[in-house]
């Protein structure tokens, strides 16, 4: 496995279900606005075809995270750990997380890098799916 990839994946995943949540809130505020009855039944019927692929898209990504954490949290450096769960957990910028922790940005990307090249030793040759959450 390629955990950056992964990680990336994530991130993605995260994104792309965001764009669904929009296009949800668009159909319905579409709906609403319908005066032809059959015209807002077929965007009500749309809406929760959108809104079931939304929640299948969001149980991947729940899932994804679980295993994401679950990986990360077998870190021995704290430091590490904490950066990276900032970043592919909770999605801060490098900024954001240098500010969180007190460190340079400088800092971070050499704690990112580190860490994700441990991770990656680590589960080479491991499947996402094999990873115990």
């Amino acid at each position: 496995m390629n955990v950056k990839a992964v990680l990336e994946s994530h991130k993605k995943l995260k994104a792309k279900i965001r764009i669904i949540l929009k296009e949800v809130d668009d159909m319905r505020s579409l709906a609403e606005d319908v005066l032809s009855v059959a015209s807002g039944a077929d965007l009500v019927e749309k809406a929760i075809e959108i809104d079931k692929t939304l929640n299948e898209e969001y149980d991947c990504y729940v899932k994804l995270q679980a295993r994401i954490s679950a990986i990360i949290d077998t870190l021995d450096n704290e430091s590490e750990l904490i950066a990276l769960k900032c970043v592919y957990i909770l999605h801060y910028s490098n900024e954001q997380t240098a500010k969180e922790m007190g460190y340079t940005t400088r800092h971070v990307s050499r704690l990112l890098k580190s860490g994700l090249e441990k991770l990656q030793k680590k589960y080479n040759d491991v499947a996402i799916d094999d990873i115990e959450v």
